[in-house]
């Protein structure tokens, strides 16, 4: 767009609307009207520092090309910030939907995992119930008869077996209790 300061008149009266050809760059010059035409450089300018109007336009339409440019260049730049920024927006939606993806997935073999080891505790546990019926039964059988000498060996190996399963449970639940760990509080991996 082009802006002229060419068909600019003086606004003082007497100077008969003359058309305005220089502007004032004086440092001292206190005069709110710097445009100058021929009754100005006398009356009011008189050795006062002045540019030609043409020069002036010509650093007026300078700048303003460079603002227009500039202004394009923002125009652009904010163009490619808002789609980069989309671009962004829909890697972390892909992201997010990952690691839903993921933790489902390990949320449904965490749910198998602890259903099939509630399935073998159950197994586990009609074992250890019928080594303490067997336990009581042989147990009761010695005590009807107080004066019966009876066999160690049995009631060692029923002792033990208990005992074994004892221990066996300290295992499983340690290990069970680390592996809710490992889920609930995963190692954290370098997302790249």
């Amino acid at each position: 767009m082009e802006h002229s300061l060419d068909n600019l008149v003086c606004p003082r009266d007497n100077h008969f609307s003359n058309k305005i050809f220089a502007y004032c760059i004086d440092p001292d010059c206190n005069e709110k009207n710097k445009f100058v035409c021929n009754e100005c450089v006398f009356d009011i300018h008189s050795r006062h520092k002045l540019v030609r109007i043409k020069e002036l336009n010509f650093i007026v339409q300078n700048k303003y090309s460079r603002y227009e440019k500039y202004v394009e260049e923002a125009k652009e730049t904010l163009k490619k910030f808002k789609r980069n920024q989309q671009m962004q927006f829909r890697k972390l939606e892909g992201l997010k939907e990952d690691i839903i993806k993921n933790l489902d997935e390990k949320i449904y073999r965490f749910k198998e995992e602890l259903e099939n080891k509630y399935q073998m505790i159950n197994s586990e546990n009609d074992k250890k119930y019928d080594n303490i019926k067997e336990f009581e039964k042989y147990f009761t059988s010695v005590n009807a008869d107080a004066t019966q000498t009876f066999d160690l060996t049995k009631l060692t190996e029923i002792c033990n077996n208990i005992y074994q399963e004892k221990e066996e449970e300290k295992i499983d639940i340690h290990q069970t209790s680390k592996r809710v760990a490992s889920l609930l509080h995963p190692k954290k991996k370098k997302i790249k």
